[in-house]
Formats: structure tokens, C-alpha cells, sequence
């Protein structure tokens, strides 16, 4: 709040100052914004660990999805899972050398979610608890973006298990992102994966 308040003097809010003065409130903008994003992240990690299940199999862990806004989530949205080089259940498919990740997906009451593979990366994570510092605690992520349809209540968060799973589920089908459509009152119109509408 110091940083923020710091900008809103009358002549640096209404950009009647000199340069410098706007070069300093741009510094103290990013540093209200970093500081507000680190804060907020604690903050949902500490609802996300007191939402948990408890006595998820081995290995597994919760992926929490929070909903700012005043009206109830119910889409697909894409995720980003981050699974250790350990993980369990992993497969290799004879067509190709990217390794494949077995997990099931499951909401805090136990219920399955399709998903789909959207893309997939190698990424340097750090465990929850460490702090922010390289090399420490850090380790080798194979993050896996997916596609599901979530369901959050409004300004509410939901957790979900991600659990190792045999034999390996493949969700085909679409689960079409909501970017991918656009909607009125007497038209849908979809972009399919060859680019035709």
C-alpha cells in the first residue's frame, strides 16, 4: 500500500510532473504489483493446503483453482501440472520419444475429470515451502498443460487431486477451450483444428 500510495500525489496521478517523477512511480507500480502477487499467492496457498483431502494415495498432490470473479466457474480451462522425473507411472509410446504421465485428475469429493494433453515442457519448480531461491530445493519439473472442465463457485476456490494412475488414461474427444468459440444470442461460431469455422 506504501508504494501504491506513494503514486497518488495530485501532480504524479494526473502526469503533470517531470520525467523522473513517472520513472519512480513506474519502479513503485511494479513493486506494489510484485509485492500484491506474492502476498495473494501465500494467501491461496494456505486455502488451498487447509482445502486439501486428506489421505490421498502416495505421490500424489492437490492442484488448487481459484475464481475471483462474482459468478460461478463452469468451463474448460487449461492447467499446468507439474510432475517430478520420479513420478511413478510413466509411459513410452512406440511412434514417438516424448514421454507420456499417468495421473488421474479428481475433484475434492472423489469424482474423476476428463482431460486432454494440450503441451507439455520441462521447467525448473521449487517445493511449496522452500523460498525463493535457486538451487535450493529446487527440482526438474515435467509440466503438463492440460485441458478440463472445472467448476468453481463464485470468489471460491476448488482443489484437485492429481493421483498416478495405471494403465494410462487417454481422453480423446475435444474439450474445446472457450477461446477457441465465440457466442451470441443466434450464432455459435467454433474454429476447428484445420483453421475452417
Amino acid at each position: 500500500w506504501n508504494h501504491l500510495l506513494d503514486n497518488h500525489p495530485h501532480d504524479s496521478l494526473c502526469g503533470c510532473s517531470i520525467d523522473q517523477v513517472h520513472q519512480d512511480m513506474i519502479f513503485r507500480f511494479d513493486q506494489a504489483e510484485d509485492l500484491a502477487n506474492r502476498i495473494a499467492e501465500r494467501a491461496l496457498r494456505a486455502l488451498a493446503v487447509a482445502a486439501a483431502p486428506r489421505g490421498l494415495p502416495e505421490k500424489s498432490f492437490v492442484v488448487a483453482v481459484a475464481n475471483a470473479t462474482a459468478a460461478p466457474l463452469d468451463e474448460v480451462i487449461e492447467l499446468e501440472i507439474p510432475l517430478p522425473d520420479d513420478w511413478p507411472t510413466q509411459y513410452q509410446e512406440y511412434f514417438g520419444y516424448e514421454r507420456k504421465f499417468g495421473f488421474t485428475l479428481r475433484t475434492a469429493d472423489g469424482r474423476d475429470i476428463p482431460w486432454q494433453y494440450v503441451s507439455g515442457h520441462r521447467a525448473m519448480q521449487r517445493p511449496p515451502h522452500r523460498p525463493r531461491i535457486m538451487g535450493q530445493g529446487t527440482f526438474i519439473a515435467n509440466v503438463i498443460r492440460i485441458a478440463a472442465r472445472v467448476q468453481v463457485p463464485a470468489q471460491g476456490l476448488t482443489t484437485l487431486s492429481v493421483e498416478p494412475s495405471r494403465p494410462f488414461d487417454r481422453h480423446l474427444g475435444s474439450l474445446v477451450t472457450a477461446h477457441q468459440t465465440v457466442t451470441n444470442d443466434h450464432v455459435i461460431v467454433a474454429v476447428n483444428p484445420n483453421g475452417s469455422l
